[in-house]
């Protein structure tokens, strides 16, 4: 991690902003730019499991915090926000009256699926990378996850009324112009071994506006998951 301003770092594409949820849809295994084009990190892009989407949440710690030379920060006030990790007062917050503005942490955490897990690498899991100290952690988070699909809900009233009127992919261009309120999960999970003898002949649909319907026709017994969680703050400002 280098440089003073790194607003459009982390691990979303240059843009994004410092803060916020962000999706990717359906990434291609191997496909760095998806993910972050800014990085180009083949080493991360290389495990994931081809059409899963990925899910990161950045926001600032709950409380302000001392500048930290190589800690990934958040520089705010009431013209705005800016990301930094070289220990120092960003340029555009120089004249800012101190008590004008405050110093926090970046809390960032993105999940997807690998193609392999912590005991098995024939075995997918859901992964998390995060930022520790300045530095990137890649962890486990659960082994047996194939699949992670995101839609996130838009209030698409011409005079917003805070209530999700669709879901749509992260893809959807309807992003950039309507508020997002919710975002909803759903994970495909298999055992972690076969079983003899039982053959997987249910058809699971993916939470996605492309993707097909999955039918495995193995030996894992599997389970599909969902949950939609409302964004709190999220029309705040």
């Amino acid at each position: 991690m280098g440089g003073g301003n790194v607003t459009n770092w982390v691990f979303n594409p240059a843009g994004a902003g410092a803060t916020g949820v962000i999706a990717f849809n359906n990434i291609q295994a191997g496909n760095a730019g998806q993910i972050n084009p800014a990085i180009n990190c083949p080493a991360h892009a290389s495990r994931i499991v081809t059409n899963t989407d990925v899910l990161e949440i950045r926001r600032a710690s709950a409380q302000p915090a001392n500048l930290l030379g190589g800690e990934l920060q958040l520089q705010s006030g009431i013209q705005g926000s800016t990301a930094f990790n070289n220990g120092a007062i960003p340029p555009d917050f120089i004249d800012v009256d101190p008590t004008h503005m405050n110093t926090y942490n970046m809390v960032v955490n993105s999940w997807y699926v690998a193609n392999g897990s912590d005991a098995d690498p024939n075995t997918p899991s859901l992964r998390r990378r995060t930022i520790r100290g300045g530095q990137v952690v890649d962890e486990e988070v659960i082994a047996g996850v194939e699949n992670l699909q995101i839609q996130l809900g838009i209030d698409t009233d011409a005079v917003t009324d805070d209530s999700v009127d669709q879901y749509v992919d992260p893809d959807s261009p309807l992003l950039a112009t309507n508020p997002v309120l919710a975002v909803r999960v759903w994970m495909l999970i298999r055992a972690d071994n076969a079983e003899r003898g039982f053959v997987d002949g249910n058809t699971y649909t993916p939470l996605d506006n492309v993707l097909a319907p999955i039918q495995p026709a193995d030996a894992f017994r599997r389970m599909q998951v969902s949950k939609t969680v409302y964004l709190r703050n999220a029309n705040a400002g």
